[in-house]
């Protein structure tokens, strides 16, 4: 099994590729052979998602990239945050709302915080909701028809699911699976914190927190400048 880091990013990419598969954004149509949907949760550190989304868009990959509106790691709505969702929507990317079932219970709730994010960052239709941890065992009354949800059964269970949750694949590396070799179909989850910077899991968070600690050191010599 590769380790995590950009170089095997792109290895695993171009693995799908060589044996035939398209890589297809949720809103493209569906398919249960030879097809990837490739999605990335943005949990932690947003300005990791850039890399990945740039060295997709040069292997001719779109993907959907998800970032949450309410992150105790980041702002989204901060300059630095904006330039980048912009970047990566730029590239041809979706990106959408990753959203926190605790501060998400209502379909209210959904709509209030997409009009937020369409004054705020306008590059998207935001029709494609990614949950963070959900709760799979209960129904989502607050998604309506007029969403995509991509822990619908025809993305979540009736193709191949694969997620680099918590820095390892728990369910066995994508292209080593029987369903890879079966040209299957696969929903490819990843979280970009874990493929840009290198040494442990722990290491990888002690960087992200480094570099998070950094943006906000810099944003704070900046206003004291301009006083």
């Amino acid at each position: 099994m590769a380790v995590f880091s950009l170089e095997n990013y792109r290895n695993l990419l171009t693995a799908f590729q060589e044996k035939g598969y398209h890589f297809r954004l949720f809103s493209d149509g569906y398919d249960t052979k030879n097809i990837v949907y490739l999605r990335h949760d943005i949990d932690f550190w947003l300005p990791y998602a850039l890399p990945i989304a740039q060295m997709e868009a040069e292997l001719g990959i779109l993907s959907s990239f998800f970032f949450l509106i309410d992150s105790e790691s980041y702002n989204p709505f901060d300059s630095g945050s904006i330039s980048v969702l912009k970047q990566i929507a730029a590239q041809g990317h979706y990106v959408g709302l990753h959203v926190d079932e605790n501060n998400v219970q209502t379909t209210e709730d959904l709509l209030n915080r997409i009009a937020l994010l369409r004054k705020m960052i306008p590059v998207s239709d935001y029709c494609i909701v990614s949950r963070h941890r959900p709760s799979l065992a209960l129904q989502n009354c607050w998604i309506t028809e007029e969403f995509t949800d991509t822990y619908e059964n025809r993305f979540f269970k009736d193709i191949e699911y694969a997620s680099d949750s918590r820095g390892e694949w728990r369910y066995g590396y994508p292209t080593e699976r029987q369903a890879f070799h079966d040209g299957t179909s696969f929903q490819l989850l990843t979280h970009p914190i874990w493929w840009v910077n290198s040494g442990s899991n722990p290491d990888k968070i002690k960087k992200m927190l480094e570099d998070r600690d950094r943006y906000a050191a810099q944003s704070i010599h900046y206003l004291n400048f301009m006083k």
